[in-house]
């Protein structure tokens, strides 16, 4: 059984806050061991990493070397060197636009679907944009999921990449990624994952995905911000072009001048070695809890507030299922998610109300937005009934106060 008191203790952010944090589909409160890493590594003498031969430089670059083959094995990649550090999950997704910018004609295609945070959406549409490509949108049904016939439909041999999310920002929503990728690879197109939303809860496998690309957020998953990843399928490292230029990316030979291999050539500039070194130890935190097992408790207590507040008190769930991750997204009937955000604000509730960087769901499950509750581990069933508690009471007091 997963203890969710020892997880709740490794977070000094949580225990000593004034605040009850439930927007962690933003970002999540850290770990001590991840602050502590972060300070040990800023507190001790440094060195450029990849920049020379003196001790503190080659320490600076043996402790990012260990960092991405800890990333390396989370995600099950087969070698360090396809995984590319990134400053986020919007950057890799930025960096792989553009180098598909590259390749596309009139006559292609890109596939995403009508689930993508705007990270997966926006590079797209403007790389389809500028190369006169059509960008396709995998459709909802009327539950919040995915048409998997629509998809068959969509993907075919005009198509260079299917780019999908594996699960909602906005309602948690799981998508078959597996199947996607079939499809994209049976139409001779690349896939390539979205997990932001997926890593906080499960450990994402790109050998279960068949994936050719996966990326995140390091601050997603209780890391570092400033920190992504992209991961790059080894044989299609040679075909994805360098996003940004400068030191330590590339060589020089008599004036002619090479890019490195991967992951150097992805990575010009100073490396976020302080970042890598304290995702690295947040990983090695969550590797001693039981991810079924963490999934279950925070999914009990998102079962928990949706049956309470779902029994005919005017409180809509936008998409809502019980296979979801723990993200819940609320309407209101007769009163703005914003109004109920900015009360619960006061009574100290983080949460989240808008349209959560999503144009693509909202638009079509919630134009007006929603307001949006997302449960970590560190969360308590003590702090669910207290949100359920308040929510109901700002909404009455609300639909009161219009009369």
């Amino acid at each position: 059984m997963f203890d969710s008191m020892s997880f709740r203790a490794a977070f000094s952010s949580v225990i000593n806050s004034d605040f009850v944090y439930f927007d962690n589909a933003a970002t999540a409160q850290k770990p001590d061991c991840m602050v502590k890493a972060l300070s040990d590594y800023y507190g001790s003498a440094l060195g450029s990493a990849g920049r020379g031969q003196n001790p503190l430089s080659e320490k600076a670059s043996a402790a990012y070397a260990a960092a991405r083959r800890s990333v390396m094995r989370f995600i099950g990649a087969a070698k360090p060197s396809e995984i590319i550090f990134t400053t986020g999950a919007t950057d890799s997704l930025n960096m792989l636009a553009a180098s598909y910018r590259r390749r596309l004609t009139k006559k292609s295609n890109i596939v995403i679907s009508a689930l993508e945070h705007n990270a997966n959406y926006l590079p797209w549409k403007n790389a389809c944009e500028e190369a006169g490509a059509e960008l396709r949108i995998i459709e909802l049904l009327a539950d919040g999921s995915l048409d998997m016939d629509a998809a068959r439909r969509l993907i075919d041999e005009n198509t260079l990449l299917l780019s999908v999310t594996a699960a909602s920002n906005l309602t948690g929503r799981l998508t078959d990624v597996r199947a996607l990728c079939d499809m994209a690879h049976e139409a001779g197109a690349a896939a390539a994952v979205d997990a932001s939303q997926y890593v906080p809860h499960i450990a994402p496998d790109v050998n279960v995905f068949d994936c050719d690309y996966l990326v995140f957020s390091a601050h997603k998953v209780y890391g570092p911000e400033g920190l992504g990843v992209l991961y790059c399928r080894e044989s299609l490292l040679d075909t994805l072009a360098p996003f940004r230029y400068g030191g330590g990316m590339a060589e020089e030979h008599g004036g002619n001048i090479t890019p490195l291999p991967s992951p150097e050539r992805f990575e010009a500039g100073t490396h976020h070695v302080a970042g890598a070194v304290a995702f690295a130890a947040t990983l090695d935190f969550l590797s001693g809890f039981d991810a079924g097992e963490k999934l279950a408790y925070t999914r009990s207590l998102s079962d928990y507030v949706y049956s309470s507040l779902s029994a005919g008190r005017g409180i809509n769930f936008i998409g809502h299922s019980r296979e979801n991750l723990p993200v819940l997204s609320l309407t209101f009937e007769g009163v703005s998610p914003s109004d109920i955000d900015l009360m619960l604000s006061m009574r100290g509730f983080c949460l989240r109300s808008g349209k959560h960087c999503a144009f693509l769901p909202v638009s079509r499950l919630a134009a007006g937005g929603t307001l949006r509750i997302s449960i970590a581990p560190y969360n308590t069933p003590d702090e669910a009934e207290r949100l359920v508690f308040a929510i109901a009471e700002a909404k009455e007091y609300l639909l009161r106060k219009k009369i």
